[in-house]
């Protein structure tokens, strides 16, 4: 894809507002009606920049969602709620 830029990864992430702080600043780019991942090497494309937070965390390794129930943390509320229904009901 033409127009990638190339640049450090961030360390692994702990916060949500820490992704909102990437996405904001330099790590999304805008094609057009796409958002764009611009880690080196990911195509993945969004209509929806909010969607963008949840694929920019598979490259942080940021889990934001805590079980009040155990130590399971999920890096999307989807997965807490599946968790949270499987284990502990």
């Amino acid at each position: 894809m033409q127009g990638r830029f190339t640049f450090g990864l961030p360390s692994l992430r702990s916060d949500l507002s820490e992704t909102r702080s990437l996405l904001s600043s330099q790590f999304v780019l805008k094609d057009g009606s796409k958002w764009l991942c611009i880690y080196p090497g990911c195509y993945h494309q969004e209509y929806n920049k909010t969607n963008l937070y949840a694929h920019v965390r598979t490259h942080t390794g940021e889990k934001p969602y805590q079980c009040h129930l155990c130590d399971y943390r999920a890096n999307q509320s989807s997965n807490l709620y599946q968790h949270v229904k499987r284990k502990h009901q």
